[in-house]
């Protein structure tokens, strides 16, 4: 069978941590240390310069390019309205690229709600340096479910998630994968982070405090600020990079310390090493990391971060700051390129959806190419996809008054009801690949590949808050909460 090569030229996208808080009593020789969930529901959604001004923006440091790309805005819907912010970060596996597993590494008191409901916006950065800009769109993935927790009094607060599905095959994702690093010692740091759900933030803490065995447990990396604000809510779970660019900790509570110490304020960083080993007296796979990210048990201490320099599939609807696309199968797109020359790569097709179009000043190709993956930091594939001589030259029409498509909805009536509703899509039900209705513990109650109508009576259920959760052919995930009631 040939296969085509399309070508276009130019006429034509917490530290709000339930806060672990370190209260300074009125003896200053001892500090207790509590749990304390603080309500910082906000509106749900764009949240660009709600943050102290103070934070420094992740793209006035050109060299953390990949490692940008692994942190994610976590926006936390509330029972009682409104939405939390955390921010995790994309884990790596001895694995590798064999890994079919996304796992998320954030705070475990970031768990106000079913992850299942949660939406995890990429890239939600500034595309310069100063001043700021708000982002041009609001691009995120929605569910994950827990794998590995721990929440403790004093103790290493963390959860490892698994996506629903691989970030790469969604719309205008990069990812990237973190590296980590679970030695015990460490000179200095660097944070990347989204406080209270701002755009991404880098912070550098340029050495770490000695232990203190009265006021900070030796499974936190100890460090200061200068103010309150150095880490505000929404910086939870965020990773903490080592000189090598790997995560040795994750950021999980301050402390108020008044002046004791000589300074004012001490943010503590979960370490690492003890995430991966445990901190209870009974560790397993369900509250520690090394069970997850190496599975085979392979012993290393550091591992590497991975690009996705040869991803298998590619989605793009708007610019994205890259020039080279190159995907083991399919380049999908409908993005606007607005300047500079862009390529796409890839080793069966390249697809040109309506509201694709390259303005005027920019250059656009796309060829069917034999990939090379194994180059450095590349995956590699056993059997990559590339050309033959029997390419299909064919012109694309110019898409430039094209609208956009519009954007997948879902609505169920009655909501609330009693297990028997009406699924409204605005898309056929062909393009579901899979229906899943789950409960606030992540247990599945039902679930089916065929929907016959858009009806829906489930065979039995309990009452409370429900997700309905639609997998769509094309990769999407759709998620709409439902209340279940006799």
């Amino acid at each position: 069978m040939k296969r085509s090569i399309i070508f276009f030229t130019t006429l034509l996208f917490m530290l709000s941590c339930s806060v672990m808080y370190g209260q300074t009593s009125t003896n200053e020789e001892s500090i207790s240390f509590e749990i304390d969930t603080i309500n910082t529901s906000v509106a749900c959604g764009d949240q660009y310069g709600t943050s102290w001004t103070g934070h420094g923006n992740v793209n006035c440091n050109s060299g953390w390019a990949n490692e940008k790309n692994a942190v994610v805005r976590i926006e936390i819907p509330l029972s009682g309205g409104g939405c939390d912010y955390c921010t995790g970060a994309l884990v790596n596996t001895t694995k590798g690229e064999n890994n079919d597993k996304h796992y998320i590494l954030t705070a475990a008191h970031c768990l106000k709600s079913s992850p299942n409901g949660w939406k995890f916006y990429w890239h939600y950065e500034s595309p310069v340096c100063r001043p700021s800009q708000k982002p041009q769109h609001l691009i995120y993935t929605q569910g994950a479910k827990e794998v590995a927790k721990h929440v403790g009094h004093g103790t290493v607060d963390f959860v490892l998630l698994e996506l629903y599905h691989d970030p790469a095959e969604a719309w205008d994702i990069t990812p990237y994968y973190l590296g980590w690093d679970r030695g015990s010692t460490q000179n200095s740091a660097t944070v990347i982070y989204h406080p209270a759900g701002d755009i991404k933030k880098l912070r550098t803490i340029s050495s770490f405090l000695p232990p203190d065995p009265v006021y900070i447990p030796t499974w936190f990396w100890r460090h200061t600020g200068t103010d309150e604000k150095a880490l505000e809510g929404g910086s939870s779970g965020a990773p903490l990079l080592n000189s090598s660019r790997k995560i040795i900790g994750h950021v999980c509570r301050y402390t108020p310390m008044g002046n004791q110490h000589g300074k004012y304020w001490e943010f503590d960083s979960g370490k690492f090493l003890s995430a991966w080993e445990g901190v209870t007296n009974s560790p397993n796979s369900t509250n520690r990391l090394k069970d997850w990210l190496d599975p085979d048990g392979t012993g290393v201490t550091t591992l590497d971060g991975r690009s996705l320099v040869c991803q298998k599939t590619i989605r793009l609807q708007h610019s994205l700051p890259r020039s080279n696309y190159h995907a083991v199968d399919s380049i999908i797109s409908k993005q606007v390129i607005s300047s500079g020359t862009v390529s796409y790569k890839a080793g069966t097709e390249v697809r040109l959806l309506e509201g694709f179009h390259a303005k005027s000043g920019s250059n656009f190709s796309a060829q069917i190419e034999e990939l090379d993956c194994n180059s450095t930091n590349a995956p590699s594939f056993s059997s990559p996809k590339g050309g033959d001589p029997d390419h299909i030259i064919t012109e694309i029409p110019d898409f430039s008054l094209s609208q956009p498509q519009i954007p997948y909805q879902i609505n169920l009536l009655p909501n609330p009801n009693n297990g028997a509703f009406q699924l409204e899509t605005n898309f056929p039900l062909a393009e579901i690949e899979m229906f899943k209705v789950i409960n606030l513990l992540g247990t599945t109650i039902y679930e089916t590949k065929h929907l016959p109508s858009n009806a829906i009576q489930l065979p039995t259920y309990a009452q409370g808050v429900h997700f309905v959760v639609l997998f769509l052919k094309d990769g999407t995930v759709l998620t709409q909460k439902m209340m279940i009631r006799q």
